[in-house]
């Protein structure tokens, strides 16, 4: 009688058990991310910067991450928006690169998934007149964000922005 127990009672026991299992692993909640990606590409364009020969010549390019829309940096009107920026305040990083013509540069990091974050590309071109010289990306919280820019001549324009990927909390 004994063994006729156990034999019977085995698969019941397994089947409650494996069943018991499945409902702890469906109540975790999903935890999110702590961080997210921005991955911001320059391509330089083979006519870039023309000098007063029209010869392409490289271009000082910074990338300046803010944490307010609007932000402007203090040597924009005197053609130098590169330089005298200080982190600190609105301001949380600066990246500056020498640009050559057909080059590419990339810029990668990871913010906090909850934040905002604007990027403020600045160029200084030898005439600064005759393009754009400024621009403003805003990167919303809870996505990765990967915009496509190119400098060609004496501007910087906007060629993709990959649809951001967002994560819902359920």
């Amino acid at each position: 009688m004994c063994n006729r127990f156990h034999y019977h009672s085995l698969p019941i026991l397994m089947g409650w058990a494996l069943l018991s299992g499945c409902s702890w692993f469906s109540s975790v909640p999903e935890i999110p991310p702590q961080q997210r990606q921005i991955a911001l590409q320059l391509n330089a364009a083979p006519s870039i910067n023309p000098g007063t020969n029209g010869q392409a010549q490289p271009v000082k390019v910074c990338i300046i991450e803010t944490n307010l829309d609007g932000w402007s940096p203090p040597g924009l009107y005197q053609g130098t928006p590169c330089t005298d920026i200080n982190i600190g305040g609105e301001v949380l990083s600066v990246s500056q690169y020498i640009l050559a013509p057909m080059e590419t540069r990339s810029y990668l990091r990871e913010v906090p998934f909850e934040q905002e974050r604007w990027l403020v590309i600045a160029a200084e071109f030898q005439d600064a007149s005759k393009g754009k010289n400024l621009m403003q990306l805003k990167s919303v919280a809870r996505a990765d964000f990967s915009p496509v820019v190119n400098v060609d001549g004496s501007r910087l324009i906007l060629l993709a922005n990959t649809p951001p990927v967002v994560s819902k909390e359920k």
